[in-house]
C-alpha cells in the first residue's frame, strides 16, 4: 500500500446503489472515525446528491451543523466534477453554485440506478446550503482527478468477464451466482459500445439514458440488467468494478466493509507467481463497528478532531496505517500494533472531547470576578456582606460569603468539569471499540489464457 493510497479514503459505500439503510445511524460517527485514520475523507458529490437516506439525515439542522463543521475544517471533502465537463447554457453556474449545478447535470444527463432522477424541494434547499458552504470554505471540496482516456470501467469489467474462467468467478462466493447468459451479454456491451443500445431497443426501450460519449457506463448497466437473469450478481460486479476504477484514479482507499461492494479477484500469469503472492494477497481493511453508532456527535466536534490530529499520537497511527498490510508481519501482529496506537489516539480524542464539548458556562467568568472582588474588599477595606438565608440575616466576614456565593454559583460548571473527567475513560473505551480490522483473503487465480 503506497503512501498516497493510505492517506485518503473515498466513502464508496455512500453510493445509493450499494448503501444499506442500517448504516445511517453511524454515518456521522463514521466521518469522525475516518478523520482520525486518514488525512482526507472524500465523498463523491453524486453519492451525496442522489442518496435520499443521506439527504434526509442532513436536512436535520443539528446533523447539517456537524457535517458543515467537518467540511469547513477540511477534514471531509466533497469531490466536485471538473468545470470542463459542464456544457454551456445551464441554469446553474458550476463556479457559484457547484452542488446545484451538479444536481442539474445529473438530472439531465445521468440516472439513479438506471432511472430518471429528480431532486425534491427539500433536497434543493439542502443543495443551496451546500453551495454556500463549498463556495465559502475552499477547504471543503476539491475537483475529481482528471478522467482517464477511454472508458476504464468498461475495459475492466470486460476483462474480468472475458476471462472469468481464469478468474474462477464460478467459485467466487459472490460473483459465482453470475450466469453465463448475463456474463456473455455484458461482455458484448463492454467490447461493442453500440451493442447495449441495440439490446435495449430490442427490449422495447426506445429512449435509453445515455452517459458521456454514448459509452457503456453504470447507467447503461443498470438499464440492461433489468432484462437479464442474475441481475443482483452482475450489478454487484458492476458497482465493485466502478468503485475500484474510481479509487484507483483518485489514488485512494475505498470503503468496502458492510456494503454491496466486493474486492475484485486478483489474477497472476503463472502458478509460481500466484504462490509467491499468496501471503501478500490479504486485504486489510479498517471498518467501523456497531459501537460507532454510540459515539456522541455534536457541534464543536471538528475542533476536537483538529486538535487531536495535531498530536503525536495521530502521527504515530498514520505511520502504522501506512505500513498496515504491506509488511511481512502476521495480520495478528499488525492488528496488535494498530490496537495500541488506536487506544492512545482515542485517549487524546477523549480528553479533547471532554474539554471542548462539555456544556459551556458563560456566566462562570462573571461569578469568579464577583467572588474575587468581594474577597479583596473584605481583606483590604474590611467590608461585610449581608447574605440572605432562609428568612434571617446573618453577618459574616466578606471572604466567607464570597467563597459560599462562588461555590453556589459555580456549582454547575464545577460539576460539569468533574463529569468530564468521569466521561474520559468511558469515551476512550467507546472510541477504541468503534473500529475493527478486517483481514480477508482475496481470491487468487491463474491467467491460463496467456
Amino acid at each position: 500500500m503506497s503512501d498516497s493510497q493510505s492517506q485518503q479514503i473515498v466513502l464508496t459505500h455512500w453510493n445509493a446503489g450499494v448503501f444499506h439503510s442500517t448504516c445511517l445511524p453511524q454515518l456521522l460517527p463514521e466521518l469522525i472515525i475516518y478523520s482520525l485514520l486518514y488525512d482526507e475523507v472524500l465523498i463523491r458529490e453524486e453519492d451525496l446528491l442522489t442518496n435520499r437516506a443521506i439527504t434526509g439525515l442532513l436536512s436535520d439542522e443539528d446533523n447539517f451543523a456537524v457535517f458543515s463543521e467537518l467540511l469547513g475544517a477540511g477534514l471531509v471533502k466533497l469531490l466536485l466534477l471538473p468545470l470542463s465537463v459542464y456544457p454551456l447554457g445551464r441554469r446553474f453556474d458550476p463556479v457559484r453554485l457547484p452542488i446545484s449545478a451538479r444536481a442539474e447535470e445529473h438530472q439531465i444527463r445521468r440516472s439513479y440506478k438506471g432511472k430518471p432522477w429528480n431532486p425534491t424541494k427539500r433536497e434543493e434547499r439542502l443543495f443551496r446550503r451546500l453551495d454556500e458552504l463549498v463556495t465559502g470554505s475552499p477547504a471543503s471540496a476539491r475537483y475529481h482527478a482528471p478522467f482517464d482516456p477511454g472508458n476504464p470501467f468498461a475495459a475492466q469489467l470486460g476483462e474480468i468477464l472475458d476471462n472469468r474462467s481464469s478468474y474462477q468467478l464460478s467459485s467466487h462466493p459472490v460473483f459465482g451466482y453470475l450466469d453465463e447468459t448475463t456474463a456473455d451479454q455484458f461482455s458484448a456491451f463492454c467490447n461493442k459500445p453500440e451493442e447495449w443500445r441495440r439490446f435495449l431497443y430490442d427490449h422495447g426501450v426506445t429512449n435509453p439514458i445515455v452517459g458521456p460519449d454514448d459509452g457503456f457506463y453504470r447507467s447503461a448497466a443498470y438499464q440492461c440488467a433489468n432484462f437479464l437473469p442474475t441481475r443482483r450478481a452482475i450489478l454487484r460486479l458492476v458497482e465493485s468494478v466502478y468503485a475500484a476504477t474510481y479509487c484507483e484514479r483518485e489514488t485512494a482507499d475505498g470503503r468496502y466493509g458492510g456494503s454491496e461492494l466486493i474486492e475484485l479477484p486478483y489474477r497472476y500469469p503463472t502458478q509460481a507467481e500466484r504462490t509467491d503472492a499468496a501471503q501478500e494477497a490479504l486485504r486489510v481493511e479498517l471498518a467501523p463497528t456497531e459501537a460507532a453508532a454510540d459515539i456522541v456527535v455534536r457541534r464543536g466536534v471538528a475542533e476536537v478532531l483538529v486538535r487531536t490530529r495535531a498530536s503525536q499520537e495521530f502521527a504515530s497511527i498514520r505511520q502504522i496505517l501506512d505500513a498496515l498490510g504491506s509488511t511481512p508481519e502476521s495480520p495478528l501482529l499488525a492488528e496488535t500494533h494498530f490496537r495500541g496506537a488506536w487506544r492512545d489516539l482515542c485517549a487524546v480524542y477523549a480528553e479533547n472531547s471532554a474539554r471542548i464539548l462539555t456544556p459551556s458556562a458563560g456566566a462562570a467568568h462573571k461569578i469568579v470576578r464577583y467572588a474575587v472582588w468581594a474577597f479583596v474588599l473584605a481583606r483590604v477595606l474590611g467590608l461585610h456582606i449581608l447574605p440572605i438565608r432562609a428568612g434571617n440575616l446573618d453577618l459574616e466576614v466578606a471572604e466567607d460569603a464570597a467563597v459560599i456565593a462562588g461555590v453556589e454559583r459555580l456549582g454547575k460548571p464545577l460539576l460539569n468539569g468533574f463529569r468530564a473527567l468521569v466521561r474520559i475513560p468511558a469515551l476512550r473505551e467507546r472510541m477504541g471499540a468503534s473500529v475493527g480490522i478486517r483481514c480477508s483473503t482475496v481470491p487468487l487465480t491463474i491467467d491460463r489464457d496467456k
